[in-house]
């Protein structure tokens, strides 16, 4: 199984990635791998830049990353900004087991939780190609579970044994 989060900056994709492996890694007591967004920027696809299309690049480069693991029998907990059609298809195609999450999440909650100052940078237009500030930002169609994050981090975390169910892990 492939858990895809789908958020913009700041919506809490990580922190709900690890509250989900450290409640599977209770139930089963295995580890599932965890692929995020940010650790796989620094690391994996450094060369790339924040524009649109260096973004596909990006998103096909960890689908394809995702892939391997799943392929070798893990369970595997994806983080992705965008995720643009032409990449989830190709995810429905090589990938028979995911579950995509969609977390949305008011702006004005993301800049006041901007940690990395992408949408302060943003909004002063020092920092270009912030999805969903100065760039378009895709809206995910159809998403397995979908999640509003305007809520208190005890509230949304709750969204994790939720989503494992869902998994029939």
């Amino acid at each position: 199984m492939v858990i895809w989060f789908i958020g913009m900056s700041g919506s809490g994709k990580s922190i709900l990635s690890q509250e989900i492996a450290k409640n599977y890694h209770s139930q089963t007591g295995k580890l599932p791998i965890i692929l995020d967004g940010d650790v796989l920027r620094a690391s994996y696809c450094d060369n790339l830049g924040y524009k649109k299309s260096d973004r596909i690049v990006s998103s096909y480069r960890k689908s394809r990353l995702a892939k391997i693991f799943f392929d070798q029998g893990h369970f595997v907990i994806c983080s992705l900004v965008c995720l643009y059609p032409e990449v989830k298809e190709w995810i429905e195609q090589k990938i028979n087991k995911n579950k995509f999450i969609f977390i949305e999440t008011p702006i004005e909650d993301l800049i006041k939780r901007d940690s990395k100052d992408l949408y302060k940078g943003a909004l002063n237009g020092t920092t270009s190609n912030v999805a969903g500030v100065n760039l378009e930002y895709p809206i995910f169609a159809n998403p397995d579970y979908y999640i509003f994050n305007n809520q208190s981090e005890k509230k949304f975390l709750e969204h994790a044994k939720m989503i494992l169910d869902l998994c029939e892990l």
